[in-house]
């Protein structure tokens, strides 16, 4: 015990030293030793080398954004450590430090004090593989930045001044052509590839329940001269369908036609995403293929945050063309909304609100509305809800400048629904059919189209359906809505309200599609009576106690057990006790048998415990020699009898097991049967055999006592519900509530809500009659006139108009539809410029009298559908060789 004693307080005093040591290393510690300039330097001159040490932007973008937050790492890349650092930022066109450093956390970093730049620096001198600092980019444009690191590794070994250690970023347009040239020749393929990261993780406050989606990804490459939208200009109304319904029809018809206009290149369309968030935490990229050359090498797209008033992400004439004359190999970019001014709403579910006059498009920001779900009173960034990266795949034709380098697409992580039938999770599809009609007749809806599984898991190949916005006629004929309504799934059925008795469950589901009560009236809540027993025959009993030894002492006799009672009126439930017959022995006069002449035994011991807990056994008793008459007596030394026994006849169906079955493991326990007072919880199990011949019957439940912490509250009793409110607008889209009251007959506790409501969208259509007394002005309207003849003789933009007058002081309506086919429109030949006549220096040096010299030009675009025809390609004239 000494010993013992003196070597806990050796340990003791031990420990309490090492933690004393250590809380000086580390108090010591919590200022650094090596004091950098505020350039970063030391005394003593750096060693060659960056010391395999690294400084980078994490994700390595292409550019960075104005007010944007990047993580700037700086890592080992090999196996050393390093203790102190140095990082800044500076312009690099002149000393002045450009943006704001911050701490990743509290432990690693620190701003350098007494320095005019935002520099950080190392917080102790502990040993370190990499670091993290925030850098917050400039609001202004600063153009390209270094950020530059000095790193100590011990002693005077510490490195400065190399190219890992320095990192040049420029901001988005710096080395990019203006937007209204581009010198690049030959002509680019794009890959765009859209991520929606837009989620309930990224962005929580008030994140839709239902319905989050991405509507397609529409677009163009086309020239300075056109626009699809743009910051501070009104949308067009195919921009607002695509706005506000996800709708790029139009839009599509539109860019289609400037394809024939020659105005457009490339026409841009992926497929739409529902859900807006990636399915099994898998970014599934939307992606599209577009080129651009020298005339077309704008680029712009966009597409709807769903739900949303009118809330978009996009690119706005973004260059693919290099001031090099060359061609962008890379973008990168992270999306946060914009407005398209289209509608007032402030939240992803504000009822319509037709803003009258359209706004300017314009960014959405922090401090918008409180009610906004991007809503920050501190004013900080939105964080983006969307990346969207553009990358070039190849170059064609004659090329004549400086492009930039692209590694080698890889695309092992993406899986191209549209050009593409497998992925790496092994999925393989058949070609997508075809797609279905419009979910309505008249107004917007939704339509589908699927494909079938060839190949792979059902659980991870989930990508069979696709689903966009559609459109029926403008108009609903007898001004009948004729919308399909588009529910959610059933919730799963509630527990019922109480074990036994009167009780019952409940489901729910909300609307999905378009969410009109005035047209949608299928129940969005069903309540189904349970099946529950008596709460006087409900019982719920303990396990069986062991069987009572058996009180016969040979032969039949009578045993017992008994069980507790959980829950249940003890007056009712009955079987709380249970008989069965026993048997000790079924021996109960001697056995003559075992008697042996000159040979004395003592008396018969006790029988063993049978050992069987039901049905039949076998025990035995012995009793030990005592004395012999005659040496040579042939005497064992104790006698053994065995005789059957039982402890009870009957047995549980666990002990009646089948041969050759055996108990699976139970399963989970169920919820609770109730959600307050005393209920009942239950699992189950049931038997199996490896012998495939052998079928096992056997099932077996248990139960148990649960109590969860509600109080358990009668329901509160509410009167009907009364009508929808009128809707909140009085033309268009809008919102209606109704409520129901406390029933005041009925005795209800206090924490009963003196009422409630329920919201939903409503829907007011546009055209009405009214009486030529009235107030207010009537708009009846005449039949419609004649089509107009085509507004085009060729092509696919043409279109026919008819119009149709309104009384009073409403307006003309006017309805348009397409021409129908038509020939296609001539396309003249389009040449090249031509090049610089040749030199004359060696043709007048071999033939001075005879020298000629010539020009070139390329065809551009051959002609077609009996356009102008090209000209000379090549142009020779005689040499001035005085």
């Amino acid at each position: 015990m000494l010993t013992n004693k003196l070597f806990f307080c050796h340990v003791t005093t031990t420990l309490i030293i090492w933690i004393a040591v250590n809380l000086i290393v580390v108090t010591s510690s919590s200022s650094p030793d090596v004091e950098f300039s505020c350039d970063g330097s030391l005394d003593n001159e750096p060693h060659y080398g960056s010391g395999g040490y690294k400084l980078h932007i994490e994700g390595s973008p292409a550019y960075y954004q104005p007010s944007r937050a990047y993580t700037v790492t700086l890592l080992s890349t090999g196996r050393q450590s390093f203790r102190a650092f140095h990082i800044s930022v500076k312009s690099e066109e002149s000393s002045e430090s450009i943006g704001k450093f911050e701490a990743y956390n509290n432990f690693t970093s620190q701003p350098q004090n007494q320095c005019r730049f935002s520099n950080m620096v190392n917080k102790h001198m502990g040993k370190k593989s990499y670091v993290r600092i925030k850098w917050l980019s400039p609001a202004t444009r600063s153009g390209c930045i270094l950020l530059k690191a000095s790193v100590h590794e011990k002693g005077s070994r510490w490195y400065k001044d190399n190219d890992k250690l320095t990192t040049r970023i420029c901001e988005k347009d710096v080395n990019e052509t203006p937007t209204d040239e581009c010198c690049a020749c030959g002509t680019a393929t794009y890959r765009m590839k859209f991520y929606g990261i837009w989620s309930p993780q990224t962005h929580p406050r008030d994140y839709p329940e239902y319905s989050t989606h991405w509507s397609n990804v529409v677009g163009a490459s086309h020239t300075p001269e056109y626009s699809i939208w743009e910051y501070g200009r009104v949308s067009s109304d195919a921009v607002q369908q695509v706005a506000e319904w996800g709708f790029p029809e139009k839009l599509m018809h539109e860019l289609r036609a400037q394809e024939e206009g020659e105005e457009v290149l490339s026409v841009v369309k992926t497929r739409a995403q529902w859900p807006a968030y990636p399915v099994n935490g898998r970014f599934t990229p939307l992606i599209s293929n577009f080129r651009t050359d020298t005339k077309h090498f704008l680029v712009t797209l966009l597409s709807m945050l769903g739900p949303s008033p009118d809330w978009n992400v996009g690119i706005s004439k973004e260059s693919m063309c290099l001031s090099t004359c060359g061609w962008v190999g890379k973008r990168e970019y992270f999306l946060t909304p914009w407005d398209a001014g289209t509608d007032d709403g402030v939240s992803y579910n504000s009822p319509n609100l037709p803003a009258n006059p359209r706004r300017p498009i314009r960014p959405l920001n922090s401090t918008d509305h409180p009610d906004s779900p991007f809503y920050d009173e501190s004013g900080a960034p939105i964080s983006p809800v969307a990346r969207m990266v553009i990358e070039r795949v190849h170059l064609d034709g004659d090329q004549c400048g400086d492009s930039e380098e692209v590694a080698v697409l890889d695309d092992s992580e993406d899986v191209n629904v549209d050009d593409s039938n497998q992925g790496i999770t092994g999925c393989m599809y058949s070609d997508w059919f075809d797609w279905m009609e419009c979910s309505v007749s008249c107004g917007w809806g939704l339509k589908n189209r699927k494909r079938m599984l060839k190949a792979g898991k059902d659980m991870m190949c989930t990508d069979l359906m696709q689903t966009e916005i559609c459109k029926g006629s403008e108009v609903c004929e007898n001004n009948e809505n004729v919308t399909t309504c588009i529910y959610s799934e059933w919730t799963s059925w509630t527990r019922c309200s109480a074990s036994c008795g009167e009780s019952v469950r409940s489901r729910r589901r909300v609307m999905k599609w378009p969410s009109e009560p005035a047209f949608c009236n299928a129940p969005l809540k069903e309540l189904v009576q349970c099946q529950q027993p008596s709460c006087n025959e409900a019982c719920l009993y303990t396990p069986w106690s062991g069987w009572m030894p058996c009180p016969a002492i040979c032969g039949v006799g009578t045993t017992f057990r008994k069980r507790g009672l959980k829950i249940g009126n003890a007056e009712i439930c009955v079987g709380m006790q249970e008989e069965s017959k026993c048997m000790t022995s079924m021996n109960c006069s001697p056995d003559s048998r075992f008697d042996v002449a000159e040979c004395t035994y003592g008396p018969w011991m006790g029988w063993s415990a049978c050992p069987v807990t039901c049905g039949a056994g076998q025990t035995f008793r012995k009793r030990m020699l005592v004395d012999s008459s005659t040496p040579a007596a042939r005497c064992e030394g104790f006698q053994m009898e065995s005789s059957k026994c039982m402890t009870s006849l009957s047995c549980d169906d666990e002990e009646l097991m089948d041969p050759g079955c055996e108990w699976r493991a139970w399963s989970s326990w169920t919820p609770c049967s109730v959600t307050c007072g005393m209920g009942i919880v239950m699992r189950q199990r049931s038997a199996f055999s490896l012998n495939e011949d052998v079928e096992c019957g056997n099932q077996e439940v248990e139960k148990e006592v649960c109590n969860p912490s509600e109080s358990c509250l009668p329901p509160c009793g509410y009167q009907e519900w009364n009508e929808w409110m009128p809707c909140s607008v009085s033309c268009g889209n809008g919102a209606t509530i109704r409520k129901r009251f406390l029933n005041s007959t009925v005795d209800n506790h206090e924490e009963c809500e003196a009422f409630e409501m329920e919201k939903n969208r409503c829907m007011v259509p546009c055209q009405t009659m009214t009486s030529p007394t009235s107030d207010v002005t009537e708009c009846i309207s005449t039949p419609w006139g004649e089509w107009s003849a085509c507004s085009e003789s060729c092509g696919r933009a043409g279109l026919r108009t008819r119009w149709r007058n309104f009384a009073a002081l409403c307006s003309l309506e006017r309805e348009q539809k397409k021409c129908g086919k038509l020939p296609k429109c001539p396309r003249d030949c389009v040449m090249g410029a031509w090049s610089k006549w040749r030199s004359c220096v060696k043709p007048c040096k071999r033939a001075s009298g005879k020298a000629r010299t010539y020009r070139r030009r390329k065809t551009l675009k051959k002609a077609k559908f009996g356009g102008q025809e090209c000209g000379r390609k090549r142009e020779v004239k005689a040499c001035n060789c005085t």
